[in-house]
């Protein structure tokens, strides 16, 4: 079974790629794997998105100063006599951080070209390796085990992870988000608002997949795979709730005094 082959079972619910996946003795490898090419692919096209951001060339000054201006106007609702003067200070902030904004390699032409390149591989590269992507995925993979086994799971923790992982197959819809972003800076076609029913869609789909991943790698039921979620849900807050409490003593008895005894 190839990794398409495994992405489009997961895509698809299928139980016997579940079930095959679980059997291999490379489970976790199989599994990362497929995580790390959707985020390639995802980070590529994020790449793609911050380039067209980078090569579109900026609003003039006087576009952006205009602009400002307009927002305050539509916004102040203060004394008249003063309002010229608070005018002049929003052109002069607004010019100060234009000047800011189009620094090199921004504003170098030359220099413009190798920084798009840099930005390209540099987020195609960094996204997959990310904590919001494989980092949280490996983290509650490991909280969720626990639970599970709490619950009466018979998973090895590879099995586990590398199911689970399959819940990142949605995930390639985020490269037609970053199509329409690209499309409305490029052409200025306002397509930006179909990004959050993209990412809706992307989670709900993802979350179902976690769900059955769980439940194939354990061997129990959909009820009890959201059992244990939830389950891990419940300890996460709790340890986050009791180091709020430990840090809130910590300064309470040792910041505190120590703050009082130098002034």
């Amino acid at each position: 079974m190839t990794l398409i082959d495994t992405l489009l079972g997961a895509l698809l619910f299928r139980s016997e790629t579940f079930d095959t996946l679980r059997e291999r003795s490379d489970v976790f490898l199989r599994g990362f794997l497929a995580l790390l090419i959707v985020g390639l692919i995802v980070g590529f096209g994020m790449g793609l998105e911050r380039v067209a951001e980078e090569l579109t060339p900026p609003p003039t000054r006087e576009r952006v100063i205009a602009t400002a201006l307009d927002s305050f106007r539509a916004s102040y609702q203060g004394p008249s006599e003063i309002r010229p003067m608070i005018e002049s200070y929003v052109t002069e902030i607004t010019s100060m951080i234009y000047e800011i904004v189009v620094l090199p390699p921004r504003a170098g032409e030359v220099a413009r070209p190798i920084s798009s390149i840099l930005t390209l591989i540099g987020t195609t590269l960094a996204v997959p390796f990310s904590w919001a992507w494989s980092g949280w995925l490996l983290f509650a993979g490991l909280l969720f085990h626990l639970t599970s086994r709490w619950l009466g799971g018979r998973a090895g923790i590879a099995q586990m992870l590398g199911l689970t992982a399959l819940a990142a197959a949605p995930k390639l819809l985020l490269v037609l988000s970053s199509g329409l972003n690209i499309l409305q800076t490029l052409v200025g076609i306002p397509l930006g608002f179909l990004v959050p029913l993209i990412g809706l869609v992307v989670a709900i789909w993802s979350a179902v997949i976690y769900v059955k991943a769980t439940s194939m790698a354990q061997g129990f039921s959909w009820l009890r795979a959201l059992g244990a979620i939830a389950l891990g849900y419940v300890v996460l807050i709790g340890v986050l709730f009791v180091l709020v409490i430990l840090f809130g003593l910590l300064v309470s008895l040792v910041v505190v005094p120590i703050a009082g005894a130098v002034q």
